[in-house]
């Protein structure tokens, strides 16, 4: 009796594993080159390249403004009070500490920036990529940075996620 439900067991097994196997099917997309090639990224590129060169202008804006007080300073030095000396080399300090500030957490703000940009851009590139996938029959799909080897050039998803993504894809590989 035992043997038998062992030898039950196994065929289960075999069987839902045969099964199973038979059920998986596996692409592959070219993410690099879909966002490479995809219009929204560019857009998305150019309006980070102008956060940047706007708070590029900032800085430049700040330090023109501290080179002007601080040469009014010099200027004046003479003719001003101890109380008016104290206040304007306060007043220096304060803005060369702004500015060192400013520039110290400029990346970060940059980089938070990007983030907010491609975010929704990956967040579309996915749910097309899920869409296709599912339309296709796919169980399973990898970058092509993930890809060993495939002979079945049908596996990549890529072209497709473009047009579903709204542009075409170049051929190359």
């Amino acid at each position: 009796m035992k043997s038998r439900i062992a030898l039950f067991f196994l065929l289960f097994t075999l069987t839902m594993a045969a099964t199973y196997a038979q059920n998986i099917k596996i692409g592959y997309v070219r993410v690099e080159q879909l966002l490479a090639e995809w219009p929204a990224t560019a857009q998305a590129n150019s309006d980070l390249k102008a956060y940047e060169v706007a708070r590029q202008d900032q800085l430049v804006q700040k330090r023109q403004i501290l080179l002007a007080k601080s040469t009014e300073y010099q200027r004046k030095a003479t003719s001003m009070s101890i109380a008016q000396l104290q206040k304007t080399e306060k007043d220096i300090q304060s803005m060369q500490k702004e500015i060192e500030a400013y520039e110290k957490n400029n990346q970060t703000l940059i980089d938070q920036k990007n983030e907010d940009l491609l975010a929704p851009l990956r967040n579309t590139l996915k749910k097309a990529v899920e869409k296709i996938a599912k339309g296709n029959g796919f169980t399973h799909v990898f970058t092509s940075n993930d890809l060993i080897f495939t002979a079945d050039k049908t596996a990549d998803l890529s072209a497709k996620v473009a047009q579903e993504l709204g542009f075409n894809l170049s051929k190359k590989n």
